[in-house]
């Protein structure tokens, strides 16, 4: 029998080595703990205060599985100082910034677009609801004095990533982490399910790689106008066990990747010019107009940490420019990063997306002449050993842009003309539960309306015209008022007629205030996915004006003004 019990513990150590081996095979290396010397601090000097937090958090108020108060203690539990929730809505609804457990919680809110997500920071309660025509988003959040950022702007899922990159949007995800997982094989995420049970942070951070492609579009938008640059989390704690339109099973998931393992693994670092008041409306105004100047960077904490980077030019003249402003090219400018990290480090200056200077840290000092490429000059930091194909990087800061601002293309004398004669005036079309009145003249009209309580109730007003009148335009303008601040539909309409029935549209906004609108053919989109663009105008035979459950509640009633609608002929080359 002893040869039996030799065979059992043999078999025994045998497993225990399995298993001791897949364990080692999953688990991804610990976070480098940096020790940083007094000279690496002289160095790698950061202003007086910096504050760590997450960006793109959702919690209960959407898709997200935990309750405000549980993750603010999450976020205390991994040390930072604030988190910015990003809860799915229409920005109707608005909740005061909060200190909970220590971490100053700020609302936000991720609107959903035609064209892709965008979200709003600083964004008081909106007068009605945000959504739909994604150029309308834009303008809105911009006009009620919010900060837009474009989320997960190359996400695999064609519906979140963003479609338009004409838009003037303030800010963009270089990094999100929800979207990186979604394009690994089926070997990376089982070593990274594995391994979570160990290391957490690290496990999630193994599928990172360098966004590629968010980056320069991030690159490109920022070569021409400020744009800031964020890392975001995306964390909703809910691993789905069906499947949405997102990817998300609602509140019916599994509630990993939890809250605290993903504030673990990157961070937002905002450079403050002075400490937190320990005022909630107080410190969120201040760090949200810091983050708004771009005076923040992101760091990959599962990578190494703690982190110590600053960035920074001084012009010859003394004067400092921090991180998001602008200089002019002179003889004398110099621009320097420094971090306390491994000798290892690798810290990279890119001008417009192309490396201009390189080298090991703690420092790297470039300067720019005066007859230098103007653009936006931002620092990398990359660890050896990072994670991805390319790998991701550990710290990536935010511009600081040397040369004058584009300027806006000057105003340009257009002619335009009567709108073309209508084989019928002005008609109300509305659904069975919306009410509506017309009244008219030869300059335009006026259309009261009070729309139902079904989601596709509307009210419009509808003029018909010869099939091909439209088919050398190149926009409509008119001047429009409302009784109360709206956001109407101008829509370019082929009826049936033996064909196929298509529609394109672009909203407008409208308030008290008599403003001029000019909407160009080329920025309306298809109503729905079937349709193609652009619009085509040779078929185009009615415009309407529309009111609908996309940007006003159900219920709601108003009057829109419309008048001096024209016509922009497009100029032969």
């Amino acid at each position: 029998m002893h040869w039996l019990a030799g065979r059992s513990t043999g078999t025994s150590i045998a497993g225990a080595l399995a298993v001791g081996g897949a364990i080692l095979w999953v688990l991804p290396p610990p976070a480098r703990v940096i020790e940083v010397d007094s000279s690496q601090r002289t160095e790698a000097a950061a202003p007086a205060t910096t504050v760590r937090g997450a960006f793109h958090v959702h919690s209960r108020w959407s898709d997200g599985s935990g309750t405000v108060d549980e993750i603010a203690a999450a976020a205390a539990a991994a040390g930072l100082d604030f988190v910015l929730l990003t809860d799915h809505g229409d920005a109707t609804a608005s909740r005061p910034p909060s200190y909970r457990h220590g971490v100053l919680v700020i609302q936000g809110v991720e609107i959903g677009t035609d064209g892709g997500h965008y979200v709003a920071l600083g964004l008081p309660a909106a007068p009605y609801p945000l959504g739909g025509d994604a150029r309308g988003v834009v303008e809105d959040v911009r006009r009620l004095g919010g900060f837009g950022v474009v989320a997960h702007p190359t996400s695999p899922r064609a519906a979140l990533a963003w479609a338009d990159w004409s838009l003037p949007v303030d800010g963009i995800e270089w990094l999100n982490l929800d979207s990186q997982w979604r394009d690994d094989g089926l070997f990376a995420l089982l070593r990274a399910a594995g391994g979570y049970w160990f290391r957490a942070p690290q496990s999630i951070a193994s599928l990172l790689a360098r966004p590629e492609r968010a980056l320069s579009r991030w690159d490109t938008l920022a070569a021409e106008r400020e744009v800031v640059g964020l890392g975001a989390i995306d964390a909703h704690a809910n691993l789905p066990l069906g499947d949405d339109d997102d990817g998300y099973g609602g509140r019916a998931g599994l509630r990993l990747p939890g809250y605290e393992s993903t504030f673990r693994v990157l961070a937002l670092r905002v450079e403050l010019d002075q400490p937190p008041a320990g005022d909630a409306a107080v410190d969120a105004g201040r760090l949200l107009e810091q983050l708004r100047a771009g005076r923040v960077y992101t760091a990959v904490d599962a990578l190494a940490n703690p982190v110590r980077f600053a960035y920074t030019g001084l012009t010859a003249g003394g004067r400092q420019v921090q991180m998001g402003e602008r200089t002019l090219p002179e003889d004398g400018l110099t621009l320097t990063a420094t971090v306390a990290g491994p000798p290892e480090a690798t810290l990279r200056l890119l001008r417009n997306g192309r490396t201009v200077a390189q080298g090991t840290g703690p420092v790297l000092a470039h300067p720019v002449a005066r007859d230098d490429e103007p653009g936006a000059y931002r620092v990398e930091v990359a660890l050896p050993g990072a994670p991805g194909r390319p790998p991701v990087p550990w710290i990536v800061g935010n511009p600081i842009y040397v040369g004058a601002a584009a300027e806006a293309a000057p105003a340009r004398d257009r002619s335009v003309t009567s709108l073309p004669p209508p084989g019928d005036s002005w008609q109300v079309e509305r659904r069975t539960d919306a009410a509506a009145t017309l009244t008219q003249d030869d300059n335009g009209f006026r259309l009261a309306f009070t729309l139902g309580n079904r989601a596709d109730t509307y009210a419009a007003a509808a003029r018909t015209f010869r099939r091909g009148a439209l088919a050398g335009a190149a926009a409509l303008s008119f001047h429009v008022e409302a009784s109360q601040p709206m956001r109407a539909s101008l829509q370019l309409r082929r009826e049936p007629a033996g064909g196929i029935a298509a529609r394109w549209r672009r909203s407008f906004y409208a308030g008290p205030e008599r403003r001029l609108v000019r909407a160009a053919i080329d920025e309306f989109a298809p109503a729905w996915s079937e349709v193609p663009a652009p619009p085509e105008l040779a078929a185009v035979d009615s415009l309407l004006i529309a009111v609908d459950t996309v940007n006003t509640a159900p219920g709601s009633s108003g009057v829109l003004t419309i008048e001096d609608i024209r016509v922009e002929p497009r100029r032969s080359r």
